[in-house]
């Protein structure tokens, strides 16, 4: 995996375009955007949004704003990085999965609370094993048959040899 800081006036972290008609995704990569501001499109106590099928644009928004909020109001107090990291991932989870369902367990949770902070501060919150290949497949059909990826173990979660091949930009752009 390799991230990349982009401009923050670039449109393709400004933006997100899936209009009816449009040419679907091709890239190969995800943009993932890290806003800071508070947020004014998405409501309490959500800390992004995915938006799976975009052609052009940001992929995933993750609001530093609310996950610092988060990170000051829980008592296990895992890092603030693992709290972004982990924020991040559950919307990259989002795009590679195709849908805004959840689990009931693990990083793709719809609420946290204090058995994931738990987790996550002992760097044991990971994607469901159900959720890790769906995930997979989710890499197989972006990359398409035609390109080379590393294949990844069985795990019961997800890790950055399993998306060898991706581009995930990182903007940080204030409202």
């Amino acid at each position: 995996m390799t991230w990349e800081m982009g401009a923050a006036g670039s449109e393709e972290g400004r933006l997100a375009d899936w209009s009816p008609g449009s040419t679907p995704d091709q890239r190969d990569y995800l943009v993932v955007r890290l806003v800071q501001g508070p947020p004014t499109d998405v409501p309490e106590p959500h800390l992004g949004y995915a938006l799976p099928n975009v052609w052009r644009g940001a992929h995933a928004t993750v609001y530093y704003d609310r996950v610092e909020k988060l990170f000051f109001s829980t008592k296990a107090l895992p890092r603030i990085g693992s709290l972004v990291g982990a924020a991040m991932a559950h919307e990259i989870g989002h795009v590679l999965l195709g849908s805004a369902e959840h689990s009931p367990e693990g990083v793709m949770k719809a609420s946290w609370g204090l058995e994931e902070f738990r987790l996550l501060t002992c760097k044991k919150l990971h994607f469901t094993p159900d959720n890790a290949a769906a995930l997979r497949a989710g890499v197989v059909a972006r990359l398409g048959t035609g390109r080379k990826f590393a294949t990844c173990p069985p795990l019961g979660r997800f890790n950055s040899v399993s998306i060898s091949g991706f581009r995930n930009c990182n903007w940080i752009a204030p409202l």
